[in-house]
């Protein structure tokens, strides 16, 4: 649904809220009061925080039903101010996130894009400004990012980080059935094969806060990390590791100290 309001160009989607041209085309312009539809002020959020348990299921990846990564399968709001709430359907727990993040102000943001664009057989880069409004999906997508890093290798979410953008690109440039967009989703799927667990958050005034998260697919080892409990290794590995890894700085320092 798109609608003019004060020379606005603005666009309703069930995640968003966007907003662009006439005074917006100015970087420089603040943008008029009471422009936003979809989240509240900061000075009107709400006075009390939303405590919310967000479920994911191995990321719920489904590119063949066209599912995005990052939506969950379960939302659950336990008794607070808000009623007690346990909700699977993906399209109820959107909507539920939208209300309740933009109560407080949750999902706001001011950018100038680099835009894609087919000219007569040229491709340009051209820079845009659009504010967008996205409750559902700020909370979402903190959410998954740090359930992935409670989950994920380190050395195989770096990965990840790189392809997800390049799969960022290939949407937002309408290249949806391209083979190197096939192949980016299919790696997707699997980097999100232990992506299982809960994530608790807190809402409150424009802050998205991370409580807790359970996983049982969890890489942390606290018999392992803990300074309280000798773990996997000797305290004597270290000797090598650090003098291994020295070399080069060492190397660096000579070097260094000859000009």
């Amino acid at each position: 649904m798109a609608a003019a309001t004060l020379e606005l160009s603005s666009v309703l989607l069930l995640l968003l809220f966007s907003y662009e041209s006439g005074v917006l085309e100015d970087p420089a312009a603040i943008p008029p009061a009471g422009i936003f539809k979809m989240t509240r002020d900061l000075a009107k959020a709400d006075d009390y925080a939303s405590v919310l348990d967000i479920h994911f299921e191995k990321g719920n990846s489904s590119f063949d039903s066209f599912l995005p990564i990052g939506l969950p399968v379960s939302l659950r709001i336990p008794n607070g101010r808000e009623m007690a709430l346990h909700v699977n359907d993906p399209l109820v727990i959107v909507e539920t996130l939208n209300k309740l993040g933009s109560q407080h102000g949750i999902g706001r943001i001011d950018i100038v894009e680099n835009r894609f664009l087919g000219l007569k057989m040229r491709l340009n880069h051209l820079a845009s400004r659009g504010l967008y409004e996205t409750p559902a999906g700020t909370v979402l997508h903190v959410a998954h990012v740090d359930l992935e890093a409670f989950t994920l290798d380190r050395e195989v979410l770096r990965v990840k980080k790189y392809l997800q953008d390049k799969m960022a690109d290939f949407v937002y440039n309408g290249f949806w059935f391209s083979l190197d967009m096939s192949f980016t989703r299919k790696c997707l799927e699997l980097s999100q094969e232990s992506v299982t667990g809960t994530v608790t958050v807190q809402l409150f005034k424009g802050n998205f806060t991370v409580l807790a998260r359970k996983s049982p697919n969890s890489l942390y080892n606290k018999d392992l990390v803990s300074t309280d409990i000798a773990g996997g290794f000797s305290p004597e590995d270290r000797t090598g590791f650090i003098n291994i890894n020295a070399i080069r700085l060492k190397e660096f320092a000579r070097l260094s100290n000859l000009k």
